[in-house]
């Protein structure tokens, strides 16, 4: 809807403007315009919803996934054995809350005669540092090119240059609120994290996150392994979970067997007419 659309192009507006200026909409279609505000969201969600949001073109299209930091990290279900540990004694722990307290409890930059508008100071790189970023930026930026390594994440990576110095910039407040420049030391950081993201966008386009069939074959060809006979039945009776019923556990089960994971066993016990077996085997 229009509403939708609206919503989507003032949180890009949000994002990019240098002065902060976003329009907040409500039920009732109203708006306002707000000045010198700022916005981090950390948000954690199942699989099935993540996919709502990564497929969805018209946030894909507005620029909202590039100004994202996505991670899809592999479950630890089953590996998380009990330890016994009191954070509250960890040094580590006690250095980083105290340190976070100490900004919470910091003055706010406002502008002058502003009760709630921020006009926080530019924080520059330093010359090393900026030749650190532009090395970094060319090299993301060649392998945008067709058939490079970004090619077929184009939208996170032009935006990866950005979000290196946002996360320099916050790494080094963190390190020192009083700073007046980033250090290489801290874009190096940046440079880090960001070539961590990066990879993960590669690896979920890999792994097909815009496909939620393929994710679940994933899982489904995870537990056939080992497995030497695989039929219908036994998928959708005691398979992964969200594979139990039999039109899911067919659909996900052709899947396998188009990629060449899978390969269908003619036994014949089904060989009436055109129908096919249901039972495969994995491909060794």
């Amino acid at each position: 809807t229009s509403h939708r659309v609206s919503i989507y192009i003032s949180a890009v507006q949000f994002y990019s403007s240098r002065i902060s200026v976003t329009f907040v909409f409500t039920n009732h279609n109203e708006s306002s315009v707000l000045y010198g505000r700022r916005i981090s969201i950390h948000i954690m969600a199942q699989p099935e919803v993540a996919y709502k949001f990564i497929s969805d073109d018209l946030l894909k299209n507005v620029g909202l996934h590039s100004r994202c930091l996505i991670a899809y990290p592999q479950s630890t279900i089953g590996t998380r054995s009990y330890k016994s540990q009191d954070l509250f004694t960890d040094d580590a722990y006690k250095t980083y809350k105290k340190k976070i307290e100490t900004i919470l409890r910091a003055k706010l930059p406002l502008k002058n005669g502003a009760l709630n508008e921020l006009e926080p100071r530019i924080l520059h790189p330093n010359d090393r540092a900026r030749l650190i970023w532009i090395d970094f930026h060319d090299d993301v930026e060649a392998e945008l090119r067709e058939g490079g390594k970004f090619a077929d994440v184009r939208g996170i990576a032009a935006k990866a240059p950005e979000h290196v110095l946002r996360l320099a910039g916050v790494i080094t407040l963190i390190d020192d609120l009083d700073a007046r420049f980033i250090s290489e030391e801290q874009v190096f950081y940046g440079i880090d994290l960001v070539e961590y993201y990066l990879d993960e966008a590669l690896r979920l386009a890999d792994i097909g996150m815009i496909d939620p069939d393929l994710a679940l074959a994933e899982k489904l060809y995870e537990w056939s392994k080992g497995r030497r006979l695989i039929p219908l039945a036994d998928i959708y009776q005691s398979g992964p979970r969200p594979i139990r019923d039999k039109t899911t556990a067919l659909r996900i089960a052709e899947k396998l067997e188009e990629h060449g994971l899978w390969e269908r066993i003619d036994d014949g016990s089904n060989n009436q007419g055109n129908r096919k077996s249901n039972k495969w085997r994995v491909v060794e």
